[in-house]
């Protein structure tokens, strides 16, 4: 059996960093920015990609709801109704660029504590479409979902070099359906889940030519499904093991043109029931030792015409007991040594 490629997909838990709704109010203009208590906040957060999240005209550290730490912003320079304009908040993050209705509308640059900054295109307080730095050098380009402010379509250039075009999930930010391609040149395209990022549904791609299609468990990422191409030219169709991506049951053929077909063993990748033919037309049909991958009871059928069948010995895949028929009729049963 040949050794297994690792198909997983390694985990890159996406920064989250929204901006939704930053509605104005006359109020807000006159709060102070600025504390060494509110500064210390972010700097105990400094690596948190949800720190100095801005919505609601306030500053937000955490993600959940029922436990937030928020601060108000102040429009420092500009019109923060319906004009260009820049509003700060206590950490430092800050708004700069057209409002309407005392809300971010039109092209605009939001930069946040933790050093995430998008640029582009703001409507109605949410940033839709542009592109997003993050402080650990990931940049996502396109578009961003309005209401939940995550990236929803567009290229992903990750820290470690890796990269992904196509569709997010716009309310968990995970990747939905495109193409990742890794540093070294792997490719994983197609259909993946959201929650745990594996590819479920495509083609994974190898440098070194190895290739998985098909459709894959998306707790463990194996390919349960399909087709595997080998480097050498060596093919293998059918279902596989979720767990191990071992062989179960389907058809190997050889880069000689060798067909092997059936039921297989997962541990050792021999076949153990099913049938094997070869190029030169000898065929062997039945079950198969699952430790040697001899045929132990069937029917061999030889190149020349000949025909076994029987049992075989498990260690040398020589005829025990049974029958042998030859091409000029002759007829031999019993016990063989």
């Amino acid at each position: 059996m040949k050794a297994k490629i690792v198909q997983s997909l390694s985990h890159f838990l996406l920064p989250v960093f929204l901006l939704p709704c930053i509605p104005l109010n006359r109020e807000a203009q006159n709060v102070n920015p600025g504390s060494s208590v509110e500064l210390s906040e972010c700097w105990r957060q400094k690596t948190n990609a949800m720190a100095g999240v801005i919505r609601d005209n306030f500053e937000y550290y955490a993600f959940l709801q029922d436990n937030e730490i928020k601060y108000p912003g102040k429009c420092i320079e500009g019109d923060c109704i319906s004009g260009d304009g820049k509003m700060i908040f206590p950490s430092g993050s800050y708004y700069k660029g057209k409002f309407k209705n005392g809300k971010f509308n039109g092209d605009g640059i939001a930069d946040s504590c933790s050093r995430n900054v998008s640029k582009g295109l703001f409507q109605n307080g949410f940033f839709i479409s542009g592109i997003r730095f993050y402080s650990d050098g990931t940049i996502f380009e396109g578009k961003f979902d309005p209401n939940f402010g995550l990236f929803v379509n567009g290229n992903a250039k990750y820290a470690d070099g890796n990269r992904y075009e196509g569709k997010f999930d716009p309310k968990t930010g995970g990747r939905l359906e495109g193409k990742f391609t890794f540093q070294d040149g792997a490719r994983f395209e197609g259909k993946f889940d959201p929650t745990t990022q594996h590819l479920i549904d495509g083609t994974k791609t190898f440098p070194d030519g190895m290739m998985f299609e098909g459709k894959f468990d998306s707790t463990t990422g194996q390919l349960v499904h399909g087709k595997e191409t080998f480097p050498d030219g060596e093919i293998f169709e059918g279902k596989l093991d979720p767990s191990s991506g071992d062989w179960l049951e389907g058809k190997q053929i050889l880069p000689d043109g060798s067909t092997y077909e059936g039921m297989f063993e997962p541990k050792t990748g021999h076949l153990i029931h099913g049938k094997k033919t070869f190029p030169d037309k000898t065929i062997f049909e039945g079950k198969f030792e699952p430790r040697t991958g001899y045929l132990i009871e069937g029917k061999f059928i030889y190149q020349g015409g000949t025909i076994f069948e029987g049992k075989f010995d498990p260690e040398t895949g020589k005829l025990r007991s049974g029958k042998q028929t030859h091409p000029d009729g002759r007829i031999f049963e019993g016990n063989f040594d």
